[in-house]
């Protein structure tokens, strides 16, 4: 009897070690994680921070939007680098990403544009703009080009000259597609929620291999509450936007350059491969919004065309920068 009670006491003993150790490994994870160390600067939108990263000087202003599962960071870093040795180049973290502060799970599409219009119009204040908009980023730049040409709101004075989007996302590709790329399930933002809470990632990630001064490292990022967050924030919209037609957008003769995807990089991918004609289609579409818009598809790269074909982008800057210079 007596050496039973020993064997449960060592038992509960080692049971409170291991809540310890793990209670301050936790901790320890929360002050190590990467969004308490991005450099760059900050603005106060509705009380939450938004982190921000300007470099160079010229004009128009070269302003990027990320997608939806995109480090701005990782996105655009080496791209700015490039462009802002004639021009200035701005990114930001949307909220719940990277320096910027979490995200409630209901913040909407419609918020986060007007975040990113909050962002827009502090780092351009009267100088021309061109966005740049990757994946769901492309959407949102939608969103905010409607209201700065219509002269609505905060937005009145802004003047984006041109918009260039980067295999944009289509307000109704899950509509579109469905079957072939349908949303994200509810089950991934569970999972996450459930990794986020358990936190064994966040604290491995104290231990691998640390990263160049001066570069940001996300490596815990994707299995953060924050991330958590970001994903509700997509499924509670289920994946599909208000469908495009009900926009009503007309964005007349304003200069656009539309980047796709070569469907061939998918060969042999079951999710992606087949898609393609429907997503030439959708993209179609989006250029259709502009009566002084084109197509490039961007040989051998994914959807991530940024990543698989840099100069493709900073091709399509340099020949939208042609576009809007005055006469």
């Amino acid at each position: 009897m007596a050496m039973t009670h020993k064997i449960l006491k060592g038992i509960g003993l080692l049971i409170l070690l291991v809540v310890i150790i793990y209670g301050v490994l936790r901790a320890a994870a929360w002050v190590h994680s990467p969004s308490s160390h991005y450099p760059g600067e900050y603005l106060s939108v509705n009380s939450k921070q938004v982190r921000y990263v300007c470099s160079g000087d010229g004009a128009p202003l070269i302003f990027f939007e990320s997608g939806f599962g995109s480090g701005s960071d990782e996105t655009w870093k080496s791209l700015s680098e490039k462009l802002s040795q004639t021009n200035r180049v701005c990114y930001y973290d949307r909220l719940g990403y990277g320096g910027s502060d979490d995200i409630a799970p209901d913040f909407s599409t419609d918020d986060k544009s007007m975040v990113q219009q909050a962002i827009l119009t502090h780092v351009a204040a009267d100088q021309p703009v061109i966005v740049v908009g990757h994946s769901y980023g492309g959407i949102l730049a939608r969103r905010t080009l409607h209201r700065a040409l219509n002269n609505t709101g905060e937005v009145a004075n802004l003047n984006i000259a041109g918009l260039i989007l980067v295999d944009s996302a289509h307000e109704n590709q899950h509509e579109i597609l469905r079957g072939k790329l349908d949303p994200i399930p509810a089950e991934v933002e569970q999972k996450a929620y459930w990794t986020a809470w358990f936190g064994v990632d966040d604290i491995l990630a104290m231990f691998r291999p640390g990263v160049e001064e001066g570069e940001v490292d996300s490596s815990a990022y994707y299995v953060s509450l924050r991330w958590a967050h970001v994903l509700s924030t997509y499924v509670r919209e289920k994946g599909n936007y208000t469908p495009l037609d009900e926009f009503d957008y007309d964005f007349g003769d304003l200069p656009m350059i539309v980047l796709s995807h070569d469907d061939k990089a998918y060969e042999g991918n079951p999710r992606f491969e087949g898609v393609g004609p429907l997503w030439t289609a959708l993209q179609e579409e989006l250029a259709a919004l502009s009566d002084n818009s084109e197509i490039r598809v961007v040989e051998g790269a994914t959807h991530d065309i940024p990543a698989d074909a840099p100069s493709a982008v900073i091709q399509a800057v340099e020949d939208m920068l042609i576009k809007v210079a005055p006469e």
